[in-house]
């Protein structure tokens, strides 16, 4: 199985850091390919065989935000993946759903903020109308 992540956390980029341990024990027996979204030099790191990680980064958060969605349309291109899971629903969530196109790749949301425990600007709704599936973390 191999999967597209994007999300926020640019401490995966240590290979040292909690969050590297945490991605990798996430992804053990799986191919991830991480996108890390933020403005920043950019890079990337192979934590293990099977789990990359990148960051497009850019002078600012609105650069950052079209590298990553550039990287990851060509990504979702050039790869064959099984699910895209992000780690927001609001940006790495937007820039999945554009990336992936008409591809019919799942999208899983991570709600770490109970973004969908309430009605903000109709979120739910607008990600349910697109079949896109969320969890609680």
């Amino acid at each position: 199985m191999r999967v597209l992540v994007i999300g926020l956390d640019a401490q995966v980029l240590d290979p040292a850091s909690e969050s590297a341990e945490r991605q990798l024990a996430y992804f053990e027996g799986l191919t991830a390919d991480i996108f890390v979204l933020g403005p920043g030099k950019s890079g990337e790191v192979k934590l293990r065989e099977n789990v990359q990680v990148f960051r497009p980064g850019g002078p600012s958060m609105l650069s950052a935000m079209w590298r990553t969605y550039q990287k990851a349309r060509h990504f979702l291109r050039t790869h064959d993946y099984d699910l895209i899971t992000v780690q927001d629903p609001y940006l790495c969530g937007w820039i999945a759903f554009l990336a992936r196109g008409g591809a019919s790749v799942p999208i899983q949301i991570q709600d770490h903020s109970a973004a969908f425990a309430r009605s903000a600007f109709g979120v739910k709704e607008i990600f349910k109308l697109c079949q896109i599936k969320f969890q609680r973390s």
